[in-house]
């Protein structure tokens, strides 16, 4: 009784056959990158904290940052947001970003590589 179950499941061979691959995951990781090599992902300020992850900087630190770093034709060049190009100021860049939460990622997410190549020693993206 118990064979007829197994013959109908079972390869010719009398074990199934199984497709097997090699799918690399992260654990092999360490193998390849020394800890010598910080990854951009965990680039930390003096005070220890996740530069992604923009623990107490404010919104005005970080255009503050990024004017002395580009100016507004750098912003403008890089961002493509009107705020930077058309009559740019601190306050009327700020009061926009403000209400406009993607052009505030754009500024945010350049602000964090341009952090993170400085702290990693690279040239500014």
């Amino acid at each position: 009784m118990g064979q007829g179950l197994a013959k109908n499941n079972a390869s010719p061979g009398g074990l199934r056959a199984r497709a097997t691959r090699f799918v690399p995951t992260l654990s092999l990781f360490p193998l390849f990158f020394s800890a010598a090599v910080p990854l951009p992902a965990d680039a930390r300020d003096e005070s220890g904290h996740l530069i992604r992850e923009l623990h107490g900087v404010t919104l005005v630190v970080i255009l503050e940052y990024l004017l002395a770093a580009y100016g507004w034709p750098g912003l403008d060049e890089r961002l493509r947001i009107n705020c930077f190009a058309v009559n740019p100021s601190i306050k009327s860049s700020l009061v926009f970003l403000r209400r406009t939460p993607w052009a505030r990622t754009k500024v945010e997410d350049l602000y964090v590589r341009a952090r993170t190549a400085e702290v990693l020693g690279r040239p500014r993206p």
